[in-house]
């Protein structure tokens, strides 16, 4: 239960909260008034810097009763999350496993961009990692606090509740006139 704590804790620093909120605006908001490279790079650094604080929370559950320290909890939830993210965005095979996990899960379509450009993102890793640290160090609070279980679910939230996916391009005719091709648009029946 030690590693929930700092879990909730670290989450609870303005710059988790900080990023949380630029996660779900960003998402939900920036993508789709100005889509752009920098959109989806935001929340990747987002998304990296607290989703670490988020794992080591949930595996510290099991891991403490399996007698793992609140440190090699959190390191393997560090590791998970480099190794994963960087296997999503360079693996066709693990983006598609991972997609297919996500819409099982939450019931709806997903979109994980393969990208190896986006492994930049990790370097805010580390800068995650020193606040854990410095987390750890300071006094534990044998009590939850409202705010703290709030920000844990938005955290939650702003992991599992991205952008929609694009919407499903709809073809009536394919033309190909000197190597370009032309698409006309399925024109949808108004009623």
């Amino acid at each position: 239960m030690n590693t929930f704590r700092i879990a909730l804790k670290a989450l609870s620093h303005p710059l988790s909260l900080f990023s949380i909120v630029l996660l779900l605006v960003n998402d939900h908001i920036l993508k789709v008034v100005v889509p752009s490279p920098l959109t989806g790079k935001l929340s990747d650094f987002a998304g990296l810097f607290f989703f670490p604080f988020l794992l080591a929370g949930l595996l510290g559950w099991v891991g403490e009763r399996l007698s793992f320290t609140p440190r090699r909890i959190t390191g393997l939830a560090f590791c998970l999350t480099a190794v994963w993210f960087a296997g999503i965005k360079t693996m066709p095979w693990l983006n598609t496993l991972t997609i297919e996990i996500a819409e099982i899960l939450l019931g709806h379509p997903t979109f994980i961009v393969l990208d190896p450009s986006d492994l930049f993102s990790l370097i805010v890793l580390p800068f995650s990692w020193t606040l854990w640290r410095r987390m750890e160090h300071e006094r534990q609070n044998h009590f939850f606090k409202p705010i703290q279980i709030f920000v844990y679910g938005m955290a939650i939230l702003g992991v599992i509740a991205s952008q929609p996916c694009p919407p499903e391009l709809k073809v009536q005719r394919v033309v190909a006139f000197e190597d370009v091709l032309y698409m006309t648009p399925l024109q949808e029946a108004v009623l």
